[in-house]
């Protein structure tokens, strides 16, 4: 997951973080909830291009009976 986080467009390595910045509005909330808005968005797509799909339902009943 590390090196998914670290391939994205908002990855610092100097402070090894994600960085948002946006400075869209005058209002500092605004601006706020536009950096939150772009980190779950930064967070979705790395767990959708990391996490594979949800298990069949074969493949929990072929567990099941083990």
């Amino acid at each position: 997951m590390h090196d998914a986080v670290r391939q994205s467009k908002y990855y610092s390595r100097r402070s090894d973080a994600l960085i948002f910045q946006a400075q869209t509005e005058r209002s500092r909330s605004l601006n706020e909830a536009e950096n939150l808005s772009k980190l779950w968005e930064e967070i979705q797509a790395i767990y959708h291009a990391t996490v594979p799909n949800e298990t069949s339902p074969e493949k929990y009943k072929k567990h099941a009976e083990l």
